[in-house]
């Protein structure tokens, strides 16, 4: 597990929702506290999810290594042993 120094871990599972994905991204900077890591696991989305480049050093974006679906828990978890 990495160790960011943020008091708050956001972890964004993300299949075909890159817009969805920034929107939250944006509402997050917007908000008064700003000590927070954000993880996106990106599942093999066949939008322009994987070229999503976010030019913030809170913010992660990590493909998740399967190619199979096995539910949100999974990206969850993947994502929360990242952050």
């Amino acid at each position: 597990m990495k160790n960011h120094s943020n008091k708050i871990s956001i972890v964004i599972p993300n299949r075909d929702a890159a817009t969805r994905t920034l929107k939250i991204y944006n509402q997050l900077c917007l908000q008064t506290f700003q000590d927070f890591c954000l993880i996106i696991v990106d599942d093999n989305s066949k939008d322009i999810s994987p070229l999503i480049k976010i030019q913030d050093p809170r913010c992660f974006i990590y493909p998740y290594p399967s190619p199979y679906q096995f539910g949100l828990s999974k990206k969850y978890n993947y994502g929360m042993r990242k952050g």
